[in-house]
């Protein structure tokens, strides 16, 4: 793999692992295709004998644990293209549905 699809591959497949972005997500991020990003993680994560295939997240699970991390709604916003208050929506319902914290502490 050249040095900058190795890059991607790397970080699609810490992307999937870490948060379970939807490949399309990745790509976007990327500014690559979908099918080019899912390609790349895979062949990374065979090359790295690493977990595959990597789960998907709920979108209330994907926002909640990126909040619990620290990202604020704004930055959450403008990873996933998501307005703010649907954002907030997804996460709250998730950690209701969970019998998680809601609001998270930071």
């Amino acid at each position: 793999m050249r040095a900058s699809r190795e890059a991607l591959a790397k970080e699609a497949y810490d992307l999937r692992k870490k948060y379970g972005y939807s490949w399309l997500v990745i790509a976007k991020r990327s500014k690559t295709r979908q099918h080019n990003v899912r390609k790349a993680a895979e062949e990374y994560a065979a090359q790295h004998s690493l977990e595959w295939p990597l789960e998907m997240y709920s979108r209330g699970r994907m926002i909640y644990e990126m909040i619990e991390e620290g990202m604020s709604l704004k930055s959450i916003r403008n990873e996933i293209g998501m307005e703010t208050y649907m954002a907030r929506k997804y996460a709250r319902d998730y950690a209701k549905r969970k019998g998680k914290t809601w609001p998270i502490e930071q």
